[in-house]
């Protein structure tokens, strides 16, 4: 048996660059049956001489045509086509073929395995961009994931705050009442004969002090909660309705304890200019 010399490389690679041209070719549309014959005698020439195609630039040449597709049909275009002169070579090798052309069996044997290494690659693309695609479906939710679990922690934290703020407020509320009403207990409690005008001096004076206590610590808790709740973000608000609304809001949002307190000093001050009327605040 004779040894087998290596070709050229030069020789190789025109071969190569030929191999690559029919390969792009042929995927363009599908080969009627002067097409197959004539694609058939071109891959004849290319594999003559013991030439052997590099499978490692079989991918190369898979990718450039997928990436020049309009369609998803040039892929499967070029396997049917590779397939149909696959079984063009069988058939002219059978003792019934009555045509011309003729092809020998080794030449059969590179298109079959150049058929499989071109369908392991193409499958090799799919997996790719499949796993490519789920990775990014991944990536997405976990993002969606990291995004929800921020927010709920950002939540989570902001409710403890609130907590210890309005659990604290409303003790201080409770404690400063219950003081009061300790207070005034113990000061009604000492003068049971005491003038009308001094006990009713001394109620409204104790109940302005408490209601504007109580006042006072609703007001910093509701406002606390609100800077808790409340993203601040920069609100550019024009037109001078904007800002009256703004400043209407902001002097006249506690408009019962400004009435509240100018009816208690009203009937204070009335208990006063009766009690000294009367004669018995000198006494």
């Amino acid at each position: 048996m004779s040894e087998i010399k290596p070709l050229d490389e030069k020789i190789v690679q025109a071969k190569s660059d030929k191999l690559e041209k029919v390969l792009h070719r042929i995927s363009v549309a599908f080969l009627d049956e002067s097409g197959i014959q004539r694609t058939a005698k071109e891959l004849e020439d290319i594999y003559s001489d013991e030439y052997r195609q590099m499978y490692s630039a079989l991918y190369p040449i898979l990718r450039d045509i997928r990436e020049d597709q309009t369609d998803d049909g040039r892929i499967d275009c070029l396997l049917q086509n590779i397939e149909a002169i696959r079984f063009h070579i069988r058939d002219t090798m059978s003792p019934e073929y009555q045509g011309n052309a003729h092809y020998e069996e080794w030449l059969y044997g590179r298109l079959l395995k150049l058929s499989d290494h071109l369908s392991l690659e193409v499958q090799r693309m799919v997996d790719r961009e499949n796993l490519i695609s789920e990775l990014e479906e991944t990536k997405n939710i976990a993002n969606t994931l990291d995004r929800k679990v921020r927010a709920t922690r950002n939540k989570i934290a902001r409710l403890q705050t609130e907590s210890v703020v309005i659990l604290g407020v409303f003790a201080t509320i409770v404690i400063a009442f219950s003081g009061g009403v300790t207070i005034l207990g113990a000061a009604l409690g000492e003068m049971p004969e005491a003038d009308p005008y001094k006990l009713t001096f001394t109620v409204l004076l104790c109940s302005i002090v408490l209601f504007n206590i109580a006042a006072y610590l609703m007001e910093r808790m509701v406002k606390m909660v609100s800077n808790l709740n409340e993203s601040r973000s920069s609100q550019n608000q024009e037109g001078w309705k904007a800002r009256f609304k703004a400043f209407f809001r902001r002097k006249f949002q506690y408009w019962h304890v400004i009435l509240f307190n100018v009816l208690m000093f009203t009937i204070l001050l009335i208990d006063i200019w009766l009690w000294v009327n009367s004669g018995s605040i000198i006494t």
